[in-house]
């Protein structure tokens, strides 16, 4: 019994050991994310009241500009998540949706 006892104790600490470094690669893949969906924000993007312009363009944009630098863009459901985390929301008009008050600036 104690032996069984045992092996438990040391499954439990390799799931718990191997699950801490795969959340911690979890965490350090997060940031970079927004940092890089922060950076197009930044340089790709403008504030432009009254301005409105399709998701999948904002996303295409995004994707180009990632081109240009040489990085791995996230897939747009995920980029749409990050654009809600920055306060970015996509409306529905006429079955489309639009991201409101911003406009892309020339890559």
């Amino acid at each position: 019994m104690l032996k069984y006892i045992v092996h438990i104790q040391l499954f439990l600490h390799n799931v718990t050991e191997k699950g801490g470094k795969h959340m911690a690669q979890s965490n350090k893949w997060v940031d970079e994310m927004d940092s890089q969906v922060r950076r197009f924000l930044q340089e790709g993007c403008e504030a432009a009241p009254g301005h409105q312009v399709h998701s999948r363009t904002v996303y295409q944009g995004y994707s180009l500009w990632c081109r240009t630098r040489r990085e791995l863009a996230v897939q747009a459901v995920f980029f749409h998540g990050w654009m809600e985390r920055m306060g970015y929301f996509r409306q529905r008009i006429d079955r489309r949706y639009y991201y409101v008050g911003l406009r892309l600036k020339a890559v």
